[in-house]
């Protein structure tokens, strides 16, 4: 009859580490989907922050030449205009 208390108090034990387990394993599976969400979400923010520093440094470049262009032009007026002595 000893044994058999035994026993059950062990099978009981045994459940409970089970229930216990399981429970640890659901919640280590869900913070695993919740942190591959946010690991999706910011490697398309990196894209789209990529893209839009390509895109600044495009407008960068394009205004930079403008203005080299704007400042050449004023330059070969300067030395265009000869002063009438």
């Amino acid at each position: 009859m000893n044994e058999l208390r035994q026993a059950e108090d062990q099978t009981k034990k045994a459940m409970t580490d089970a229930a216990r387990l399981a429970e640890e394993l659901r919640q280590e599976q869900e913070h695993a989907s919740q942190i591959e969400k946010l690991r999706r979400a910011l490697e398309t923010q990196a894209k789209e922050l990529q893209v839009r520093v390509d895109e600044a440094e495009a407008a960068a470049l394009h205004g930079g030449r403008k203005t080299i262009q704007a400042l050449e032009q004023r330059v070969r007026r300067v030395f265009s205009f000869t002063p009438v002595s």
